[in-house]
């Protein structure tokens, strides 16, 4: 249970107050967003220290957090460190006070807020998933230690509850989002960013190329040709639909779909645009916030339609639903060349010696015809206020800390920076309008170098790809001259562990675009993993038989795993990846996949069996005394038998056998009918085992077939050295079952 989890809570109350219901002798103490970063000179995403390692400190995701019920919310207190210290400590504290508020003892150890760490009831049992160490001090009856130990507290105490109105625990997607913002952050973005515009220019621009949006992401310019006249609404697509309620909500729901479908009567009711663009206009769009639908054409089928956000933040243009786009993006010039500039006020909205630089005639003209364009937004809130989105891009993009009434400048082209100009730096900049142009070429003088340097970049990345497809075909050649078949273990190689969502059709263009994979390269619509899939198409070519073997049905049947998934299900998966593959290697690869359904003795021992758990299942495994049958004659005769069974009662009757999921027997099996297909003794067959974690590699040892993770399948020549045969140094120890 994770810490939103009701059973968890209750249970962690009872065992330390004596009362599960007593939510309000519960305080989580964990730092705000706005605290977190703050305490960042360098805003990183994944720690709230300035250190570099590999603590990941997040708190709940904020979907997770909307969830959450308001007695839970309302446990959580803000982490502010005390006075002497600014540092976010990565701590894991059980702090304890009695009824005055006087501390009573303190538990320092490395358990994480979470039911695996401190243990969850069961139906029948208290379950805890994790060893953990700590030391427990009691200063109770000693009052000096008690103040010591109190000094050493890394948040101040008490420590104030959150005002849920504006604080949400620390996440690095609240960084993110604020950074990048989109919805009602990227409104509050774009509506500050005017406001400081205003303040500094005035109502009236003077051709003066003014952002109106949030900062754009610079990492993502693209130039964009109208074909044919083409409006510009302030709003999208979906909050048009959203807001004027132009479609059911069924539409709209389809609309915000991984599918993006889009019905007819979104593009209704749109309203004045906000201004056209002329055919043959080339405008520079974010790219980043590109969104892309489908619209089911009732004659030419579904038509991909692309929403663009216009740079300057005036609004959006779509390519519509025509015989062709009314927006393309194959353009010759390429005007997102140019850099952009970056003005972040501090106290003071409008500096004299920057309003009067930026009236200057001559400044105008050179922003107007070489640069994209101005954002002007306000670079510091004084502490402890919320920490906008211009004040995020001042730090963590110009590495500029505005603080006082002077502001500072940046200057970005293609993701490379080119002006990072702190407070000093500025007012140097700003002593004349002559000085402040002087400035800006040079700043163009530097885009010409920041430019090859996103040239060289893209060819790296060019030649990357070529060598991932070099690595992949030299393994491939490797393993078909060693080996007559690899059996897969597919959890963690070719679909993310635990996953039962496989999509048999790659991803649509529309569905790539909206369900992004994350960092272990998984989607949530679709749990396949396409890292290996240039070396199967590679060992495709060879000899080299193929064969998926894996214990996925053990999600099952687990005794240990809540919400168990139907053997239905489980088999669905299975048959959608064997599908996925064939598509995506370009040819049927006819591999044969055995799946064990029961989990290990010592996994069972220790949860005292899966009685409850098989008594779950949408249908009843298949009768003991046939399981015990089926593997009886050992797994040489099981893989020839298999060859002959139609029906498809033998291969249930054995993959639903406790022997079948202990040691190496069902990857023999494997080996077994493949041998027998192909007419050769299994002896000398040769078998490779390719999986993603000591299980997989146990179960070669157990077998007696040599083992490679399936990392190592990208090192090209050098996957030979990866490779651990069962008698290997190191393979022939155990791996304890604690």
């Amino acid at each position: 249970g994770d810490i939103g989890n009701d059973v968890f809570l209750k249970g962690f109350r009872e065992s330390i107050v004596g009362d599960a219901n007593a939510a309000g002798a519960l305080q989580i103490v964990w730092p705000t967003a706005d605290t977190a970063m703050r305490a960042s000179r360098r805003l990183a995403v994944h720690a709230m220290t300035d250190q570099s390692g590999t603590a990941i400190m997040t708190g709940p995701h904020p979907e997770k957090w909307k969830k959450y019920r308001e007695y839970i919310k309302a446990s959580f207190a803000r982490h502010v460190p005390p006075s002497d210290r600014r540092t976010l400590h990565h701590s894991k504290l059980l702090a304890m006070f009695d009824r005055e508020n006087r501390l009573v003892g303190v538990l320092g150890g490395s358990h994480n807020c979470s039911g695996a760490a401190w243990g969850v009831h069961e139906s029948d049992a208290f379950v805890v998933l994790s060893y953990e160490v700590g030391v427990l001090v009691f200063c109770d009856a000693d009052a000096d230690r008690r103040d010591r130990l109190a000094a050493m507290l890394p948040w101040k105490s008490p420590a104030p509850r959150y005002d849920l109105t504006i604080d949400v625990p620390w996440h690095g997607d609240h960084l993110l989002n604020r950074l990048k913002p989109k919805g009602e952050e990227f409104d509050r973005a774009a509506e500050a960013a005017a406001a400081a515009a205003r303040g500094l220019l005035g109502d009236d621009t003077g051709g003066l190329p003014v952002l109106r949006g949030a900062f754009p992401a610079h990492d993502r310019v693209a130039a964009v040709r109208c074909v044919a006249a083409v409006d510009v609404h302030a709003e999208s697509l979906e909050a048009h639909a959203s807001n004027r309620n132009v479609c059911t909500a069924a539409a709209l729901q389809k609309m915000q779909s991984k599918k993006g479908i889009l019905h007819g009567s979104v593009f209704q009711g749109r309203g004045r645009p906000v201004r056209r663009l002329a055919a043959g206009a080339i405008v520079v769009v974010d790219g980043t916030a590109t969104t892309l639908y489908t619209y089911p054409h009732q004659a030419r089928g579904d038509v991909v339609v692309r929403e663009y956000r216009l740079f300057d933040g005036s609004g959006y243009a779509h390519t519509g639903v025509g015989t062709s786009p009314a927006v393309e993006a194959d353009v010759a010039e390429d005007v997102s060349a140019r850099p952009t500039l970056g003005v972040f006020l501090g106290e003071d909205p409008r500096p004299a010696a920057l309003a009067a630089a930026l009236a200057d005639g001559r400044v105008r003209r050179l922003l107007e015809e070489r640069f994209l364009g101005v954002w002007i937004g306000r670079g510091m809130v004084p502490a402890p206020g919320r920490m906008d989105h211009a004040e995020i891009v001042a730090r963590k993009i110009f590495n500029v800390l505005v603080d006082g009434p002077r502001p500072a400048l940046g200057a970005v082209v293609r993701g490379q920076r080119v002006l990072c100009a702190d407070p000093d730096a500025t007012e140097a900049l700003l002593a004349s309008p002559a000085a402040f142009y002087d400035g800006l070429v040079g700043v163009l003088d530097r885009c010409t170098l920041a430019l090859e340097v996103v040239a060289a970049k893209a060819r790296r990345r060019e030649e990357m790809a070529a060598a991932r497809a070099d690595r992949a075909a030299d393994s491939a050649k490797v393993i078909a001259d060693r080996y007559d078949l690899v059996v897969f273990e597919p959890q963690d190689t070719l679909a993310a562990a635990g996953r039962v969502k496989i999509l048999r059709e790659p991803l649509s263009e529309v569905q790539a675009a909206r369900d992004l994979p994350n960092e272990h390269g998984t989607r949530k619509g679709d749990a396949f993993r396409e890292d290996l899939v240039p070396f199967l198409r590679e060992l495709a070519r060879t000899e080299t038989g193929l064969a998926l073997a894996t214990n996925l049905g053990e999600i099952a049947t687990d005794p240990a795993r809540r919400g168990r998934t139907k053997e239905h299900s489980v088999r669905n998966a299975l048959d959608d990846l064997a599908a996925r593959l064939d598509v995506e290697v370009g040819e049927e690869l006819d591999m044969d996949v055995l799946v064990s359904w029961r989990c290990g003795a010592a996994h069972l021992e220790r949860h005292g069996g899966d009685a409850d758990a098989l008594a779950e299942l949408d249908k009843p495994p298949p009768d003991e005394d046939a399981s015990a049958d089926a593997v009886a004659g050992g797994p040489e005769m099981l893989g020839r038998r298999l060859l002959d069974d139609e029906s498809g009662e033998l291969r249930r009757a054995a993959e639903w056998s406790p022997a079948f999921a202990e040691g190496g027997f069902m990857l023999k099996t494997a080996a077994a009918r493949y041998a027998a297909e192909q007419g050769g003794p299994l002896r000398l067959l040769r078998v490779l085992v390719v999986g993603a974690d000591h299980v997989a590699r146990e179960r070669a040892r157990a077998a007696r077939y040599d083992y490679v993770s399936a990392s190592a399948l990208a090192k090209g020549r050098d996957v030979e050295a990866k490779i651990r045969a069962p008698e290997a140094e190191g393979e022939t120890e155990g791996v304890e079952s604690f």
